[in-house]
């Protein structure tokens, strides 16, 4: 075998380690999401046919004939091995990364997930199963891995940490190398690969995957449809379809993150590539969705100059116009709207059968329409609700046309809140193996509601409608003016607050326990929550109103630890020692603003609690500037 000139990079040559020269990361660097640089830039890496980089970006006729006697020699092996979850790690000595290499386990596994875990993520449908599973073991090994490591997480209650873990590892590894020459499958891989990380709360690593997978977009050109391309009489009609399909989920991908506050809003064109047909129903109502959540984000990101200025907002009003015309072409199946003429039981009845029609293509995406549909609604109004805790209907500063516009805002706000936490509790009461939690009663006639979902799907971004949900109840109950209450015609009763924040507590509890984590993303909403329910059980009590000490609720951002490592699972950083959550997760920051649609706005829970954000303090010297001129 020959000998790769060495030029490991700046952190593998500091600590003595052996670096694979991968770049632009290293392997060791982006499996613990740390920064690699090289110092001799002018050094070239060497693509000798006995590198480990040739190895894992072999192609053409070498790559498939080196997988084939792969897969013969698994298929010869004995099958108890196979099954062994702690394979060999590569070694200088060997042209085969066993790291890359695919196995019986593996395919066993991903099998199994497209069996029976295709309702737990709603993105998986965008895979050809067929295809993928036909071309397994010749599939490009972050594409294969990343399947992989999706399916360890969605089993993750049947199999040890270490091993999802262990995969997430392996398919870190493959990702890097694959940067270096990226395909088209490397999107996918990159996009799998950051929900892991997002929902292990590595949400700076999630960040930089982002930030290569809109590189690699431009890199492969697929901004452009591919019909306009020079070589487009040399794709075929597969071709074309999955490099629009996942040009399309990255910009689902980059807006989601963006809402959430993950990264800045990166700007990808959605008029310029067609839809896919296998899935042209999936994409554009959620990302119009995300444009207004966006929307609404940046008009509130700052407070207005008075009080005057937050119903009177013209881009309030254009957003409002944009909301209206969306609900109009919405198809009816795509969404599930409010009926408050129905009971309850009827209105889950009317549920059930809207998610069983033949034309719901999926069940999932009808709910994830409808949670942040009305979330938005619910954003779009609050800071007008907001008002209502500072001023009385009585009040000089409240003319009668502001009058007339807070009461219809209180109603859509209040109103959106409510539906989205009754159709969480018809999932509750829709799931398959999910006992009622304790606390909440189901209404009379649901006994006989069909079971329509897996408990897999209740993935934790739901939690940014629950909080939004939670902090329009909180507020109309410790916080908006009695006298306000009285003119809302369909105003809930203090009892009603109540019971809905059990499902909210219970949903997220569901999906805390999901993430499998003391520290996860959700962390922090799971808090507020917590402390906003203790508010609002307190009402009427003669310790309502009680400050607490004051916090303020942040956000720990993980890294994952390096396999094999005696120290940097533990080591002191720049800032200080560095905390361990686990064996395999490590805290590197603790003062993070959390992830939210938009936060407090500068109100505190429990007269002391706040969220962390960029223009929370400018809300709070708002709302105070508000009090002191009433």
């Amino acid at each position: 075998m020959l000998e790769q000139r060495r030029n490991p990079c700046a952190r593998c040559r500091a600590q003595h380690r052996r670096c694979d020269q991968t770049r632009p990361v290293c392997g060791r660097c982006f499996r613990v999401g740390a920064c690699c640089e090289y110092l001799d830039k002018d050094l070239l890496r060497n693509n000798s046919p006995g590198s480990d980089s040739a190895v894992s970006l072999a192609s053409g006729k070498e790559h498939e004939n080196q997988d084939s006697s792969v897969l013969r020699s698994i298929l010869n092996a004995d099958p108890i091995a196979l099954l062994d979850h702690s394979l060999p790690s590569s070694t200088t000595h060997s042209m085969v990364d066993f790291d890359l290499t695919p196995t019986v386990h593996d395919f066993l596994l991903v099998k199994a997930m497209f069996e029976t875990k295709m309702g737990a993520n709603h993105r998986l449908a965008l895979i050809n199963v067929s295809h993928f599973l036909a071309n397994f073991f010749v599939q490009p090994p972050a594409f294969r891995l990343a399947m992989c490591a999706n399916a360890a997480l969605l089993f993750r209650d049947e199999m040890a940490s270490e091993v999802m873990f262990a995969y997430y590892r392996r398919t870190r590894k493959a990702v890097s190398r694959s940067l270096d020459k990226p395909t088209v499958e490397t999107i996918p891989a990159l996009y799998f690969l950051a929900t892991i990380s997002t929902a292990t709360g590595e949400t700076a690593f999630s960040v930089a995957l982002g930030k290569w997978a809109v590189q690699v977009i431009y890199a492969l050109n697929m901004h452009i449809d591919p019909t306009e391309l020079p070589n487009a009489d040399q794709l075929s009609e597969f071709q074309i379809q999955e490099r629009r399909k996942w040009y399309w989920l990255v910009a689902f991908w980059t807006k989601l993150q963006a809402i959430m506050g993950v990264t800045e809003p990166v700007c990808l064109p959605i008029d310029k590539v067609q839809l896919p047909e296998d899935s042209a129903a999936l994409f554009p109502i959620l990302i119009r969705i995300y444009d207004i959540i966006e929307a609404v984000k940046v008009a509130h990101a700052r407070p207005p100059s008075s009080i005057e200025g937050i119903p009177a907002s013209e881009t309030c009003l254009n957003i409002h116009a944009k909301l209206t015309q969306l609900l109009t072409e919405i198809p009816a199946h795509r969404i599930l709207l409010p009926n408050s003429s129905l009971a309850p039981h009827e209105s889950y009845k009317v549920f059930s059968e809207q998610l069983s029609l033949p034309k719901v293509i999926s069940k999932a995406d009808v709910i994830v329409n409808t949670v942040n549909f009305f979330s938005a609604v619910s954003m779009l109004y609050r800071p007008k609700m907001f008002v209502l805790s500072q001023v009385s209907p009585t009040s000089t500063s409240v003319n009668a046309h502001m009058l007339q516009d807070l009461i219809a805002a209180l109603d859509k706000c209040v109103s959106s809140a409510l539906h989205v936490v009754n159709v969480f509790k018809f999932l509750l009461l829709s799931t398959n193996d999910l006992p009622m939690p304790a606390g909440i009663h189901a209404p009379p006639h649901c006994e006989d509601l069909p079971k329509l979902f897996d408990a897999a799907l209740f993935v934790w971004a739901l939690a940014f409608n629950l909080f939004e949900a939670a902090i329009v109840l909180w507020c109309l109950a410790c916080r908006v003016d009695s006298q306000w209450n009285t003119l809302l015609p369909n105003v809930p009763s203090l009892q009603d607050v109540q019971a809905e924040f059990q499902v909210i507590s219970a949903f997220l509890d569901i999906l805390g326990a999901n993430l499998k984590g003391n520290v996860t993303v959700i962390t922090p909403i799971i808090e507020c929550v917590k402390a906003m329910k203790l508010d609002v059980d307190s009402v009427g009590l003669q310790s309502h109103g009680a400050a607490v000490d004051r916090v303020e609720i942040q956000m720990s951002v993980l890294a994952l630890t390096e396999e094999g490592s005696d120290s940097e699972g533990s080591a002191a950083d720049e800032g200080g020692e560095v905390k361990k959550v686990s064996e395999d997760l490590r805290v590197i920051q603790e003062d993070a603003s959390p992830l939210a649609f938009m936060g407090l706005l500068g109100f505190e829970v429990l007269g002391g609690v706040r969220w962390k954000g960029a223009h929370e303090n400018e809300w709070r010297q708002f709302w105070e500037h508000v009090q002191t001129t009433q």
